[in-house]
């Protein structure tokens, strides 16, 4: 790509630095115009000329964030990048960017995060790292766990004071530890290694050479306490989550034109409004998808009543209505919520008509 129109970045394990044998490299296309969208087949041809196993995308600035609204694993991907080639103007104007977007919408990563991290608790923990023991990557309890919790301490800097605990020594130490393992794996079997299968498990000790029975136990035991290291750090970052819950009274407003004034509450994953209006009711839908939330029974039949005449939407009401058509893959789960609440027969008088016609 040319040094004024396009950016290389690295995103996801090689934006931290950490890109696993034989894994994908992901890469970034930035883009300061849509003009620009092929100028970044040049590079792409030369990596898929040396065989290089590539995640990318090509994106504007605009495209990037509107896409992590909508899909945590992009949001996660962006959280740490680095620049490799282009226009460093063009990389900072980025940075300053993604610096926003992440205060105004770090949110997301809470309410993505909280409800898995609901989920663990003491009692379970043996079982639950010994049925997930051969989950190196994924899984709270492995490689994927201590990512989750740098990344929330790179989008809550208020929640640091974890680097300093002995938890989070650990930890880190085990995290390097099963890296390491990961990376040998792989190396030995000539593919990214994910799960700690018998006979991957049998290469390694294998490489090692351990000639006695305690020897190879000694091992897998260090690789089940690297498990116990990271679930306990979870454990710990849930526990202060869940201290300051009642204080986030804003904890799920991120969405782009929300007001104050809007009144979404959690309840058990279920979303409740405690105000009445066409752009509330349109904001719960919104949040609902984009959090994996449902929408509660009582807020379903009160919109049901509100929604009983027909309407038209005023310019503000629109402007979060067009969100709708953004949301790719989950637009289908939408628009089902707002046919159940009667939304789009009240907006489209037609839509009733067509629903209640006789099938012939």
């Amino acid at each position: 790509p040319t040094r004024r129109s396009s950016d290389l970045i690295a995103t996801g394990g090689l934006g931290r630095n950490e890109q696993g044998i034989h894994s994908d490299l992901d890469l970034l296309f930035l883009i300061e115009d849509w003009k620009y969208e092929k100028e970044p087949m040049e590079v792409l041809r030369k990596f898929w000329d040396l065989d290089l196993k590539l995640g990318y995308s090509i994106r504007t600035i605009e495209n990037v964030f509107q896409h992590a609204r909508e899909d945590i694993t992009f949001f996660t991907t962006i959280i740490f990048t680095r620049f490799l080639y282009g226009n460093t103007e063009f990389y900072e104007k980025f940075l300053e960017a993604k610096k926003s977007f992440f205060l105004k919408n770090r949110s997301y990563l809470f309410t993505s995060i909280y409800p898995e991290l609901k989920k663990l608790s003491y009692i379970e923990k043996d079982r639950t790292i010994l049925f997930n023991q051969p989950q190196l990557k994924n899984g709270f309890a492995g490689l994927r766990g201590f990512q989750t919790v740098k990344w929330f301490l790179e989008i809550y800097p208020e929640y640091k004071e974890l680097e300093e605990t002995d938890s989070f020594q650990k930890a880190q130490e085990s995290y390097y530890f099963l890296w390491a393992v990961r990376d040998l794996a792989s190396f030995l079997t000539e593919r990214s290694i994910s799960q700690l299968q018998i006979e991957i498990l049998e290469k390694l000790v294998v490489y090692f050479g351990f000639k006695k029975l305690f020897e190879a136990e000694e091992f897998l035991m260090k690789i089940f306490h690297s498990f116990s290291h990271i679930y306990d750090l979870m454990l710990l970052l849930k526990e202060k989550m869940e201290k300051d819950l009642p204080m986030k009274k804003n904890l799920f407003s991120f969405f782009k034109h929300k007001k104050e004034d809007t009144q979404i509450t959690v309840v058990n994953n279920k979303v409740f409004l405690k105000e009445e209006s066409v752009e509330n009711y349109l904001q719960a839908v919104l949040y609902a998808v984009r959090t994996d939330f449902e929408l509660s029974e009582s807020l379903i039949k009160k919109a049901q009543l509100f929604f009983s005449d027909p309407i038209s939407l005023k310019p503000a009401e629109k402007e979060i209505f067009k969100e709708f058509f953004q949301l790719e893959s989950k637009l289908y789960t939408a628009f089902y919520y707002l046919h159940i609440m009667n939304f789009l027969s009240a907006f489209f008088p037609e839509y009733k008509k067509m629903i209640y016609r006789p099938q012939l």
